[in-house]
């Protein structure tokens, strides 16, 4: 997940009746619905429906469905990364047991509810007000006048199990994509609620392309002034880019949803998350197509990586340092490699990003483990900035120790290797400064610079691979030294420097 304002910040988120009526009228729609659903709420976790039931003023979506296990906590999830009170959007909750007859229900906090016995069956109506930071509605769901976001991570009760049979309808005109494929009753199987994200609006747009064996679906709301098929092309390169680097495929579909960010704003402006095989992505559209394209060729760049790490890896915890950290650098150098950014603007954004971590006041006292539980509550750039100049010298002595046979793509083709999606989770802290550390047997490298507060100082250690820092008061330099040796000039010719 990235939040983005420019491309310097990237590199561096029912009526009422009498009661024996509403029995009858629950028995009737679980039974259509079981129905419907083919027979098969007994292998589901949760069968539900979604139903947008205004998108105006204040949009409403209508759930109601099913747990065939039946619980008496029914718990929505309060908060997502910075985005809190999501807990109040959950209005008109009804809970009824397997025979429809409803249950008395409390409220016993911001989103939580408890029901006097087990219910089976439910109906509530979720309020998607419109986020105080319109860069929100990439993160959390989201719904206006002109398209939504439907996420169900945000919008489904937090029950045992990950498995959904879930269906989904839009206002009457409307279309609705996502990277899942509907059965014949007209339902999508998820078997992690996590990923899934619907994407609608009046007048969705889309374009379909090959992308190795997966397919790539990029789909849009609203006038934009270049041609879908280019945003295809740049994002078919980045993954087939990634592909061959990682030597690792993302299983299915692979989708990317453009909608504007509200507001009369350029393309500088834009905010984007990836769930699973989806990117959700809101950009302004006050552009040309030139600066658009160019914009979204650096964000994807980023965001398509995440459809590997984290979201391709059997990995668990708070590891952010790593997911965000060393894919910022790795996001960089596919621009290098295809041609978006020149070798001088990778060195350039580096500079910019170790200006901005010497900045944070907290070189000394914070690892990036800690940084990583508190990225949400700090406000701290730390795990970004220092993540990524961590995989910027832990590249160059990859390349060094290895006379450039080995580089950082090579520990992550190793976490594939050990830990593709599927597998048993194991602690992503663990597993990756054990990667790290199996990858380059280099003094230079010492986990304390994560484990630790080690800083990390570019003047002192950049010389030696052929950089000069230059220090020009509040900003930093970084170039190439005007004499080489042949290891120097061959590892920055590796790099992409071309003199």
């Amino acid at each position: 997940m990235a939040y983005g304002t420019n491309v310097s910040t990237l590199f561096r988120y029912f009526p009422k009746c009498r009661r024996e009526r509403r029995t009858i009228l629950h028995v009737v729609f679980f039974l259509a619905l079981f129905f419907l659903s083919g027979f098969q709420v007994q292998g589901q976790s949760l069968t539900a429906h979604l139903t947008v039931v205004s998108q105006n003023d204040v949009a409403r979506v209508r759930i109601e469905g099913t747990f065939a296990g039946g619980s008496t906590t029914w718990s929505f999830p309060n908060s997502y990364g910075r985005v809190i009170g999501l807990g109040a959007r959950i209005k008109n909750l009804v809970l009824s047991d397997e025979f429809g007859a409803q249950l008395a229900t409390r409220s016993v906090g911001p989103g939580e509810y408890k029901a006097e016995r087990p219910a089976t069956h439910f109906t509530y109506e979720v309020e998607l007000r419109q986020p105080f930071n319109p860069a929100d509605a990439s993160h959390v769901s989201t719904l206006n006048s002109e398209y939504g976001y439907l996420m169900l991570a945000d919008l489904l009760p937090s029950l045992p199990g990950k498995e959904v049979h879930v269906s989904v309808t839009g206002p009457w005109g409307w279309s609705v994509r996502t990277s899942f494929v509907l059965d014949g009753d007209g339902f999508y199987d998820l078997s992690d609620r996590s990923t899934g994200v619907f994407f609608l609006a009046r007048d969705l747009r889309e374009k379909r392309q090959e992308a190795g064996p997966a397919e790539l679906l990029f789909v849009t709301a609203g006038e934009w002034p270049f041609a879908p098929g280019a945003v295809t092309k740049i994002a078919g390169k980045i993954v087939a880019d990634y592909r061959r680097r990682m030597g690792y495929q993302p299983k299915g579909r692979l989708m990317l949803m453009l909608a504007p960010l509200p507001g009369t704003v350029g393309a500088e402006r834009w905010s984007a998350e990836t769930r699973g095989s989806s990117i959700v992505l809101l950009m302004g559209r006050q552009a040309t197509a030139k600066s658009l394209l160019g914009q979204l060729s650096v964000v994807l760049s980023h965001e398509a990586f995440h459809l590997w790490v984290p979201n391709s890896l059997a990995l668990e915890g708070d590891y952010d340092w790593f997911f965000e950290g060393f894919t910022l650098y790795q996001a960089l150098r596919c621009a290098v490699r295809l041609g978006f950014i020149d070798f001088q603007e990778y060195l350039d954004t580096l500079a910019r990003v170790y200006v901005s971590y010497r900045a944070t006041g907290e070189l000394d006292g914070v690892s990036l483990l800690e940084a990583s539980r508190r990225r949400w509550t700090s406000g701290s750039s730390l795990v970004y900035d220092k993540g990524m100049l961590l995989a910027f010298l832990y590249d160059l002595q990859t390349r060094k120790a290895s006379a450039n046979r080995l580089t950082i793509d090579d520990v992550y083709q190793d976490l594939f290797r050990r830990f593709p999606t599927g597998s048993a989770p194991v602690d992503g802290n663990v597993a990756l400064i054990s990667a790290l550390a199996r990858q380059v047997k280099n003094e230079q490298f010492s986990p304390d610079y994560i484990q630790g507060a080690v800083s990390i100082n570019l003047e002192a250690v950049l010389p030696d691979y052929g950089f000069r820092v230059i220090n020009a008061g509040n900003k930093i330099h970084l170039q190439v030294a005007e004499s080489l040796t042949s290891s120097q000039r061959a590892m920055l010719t590796s790099l992409g420097y071309r003199k």
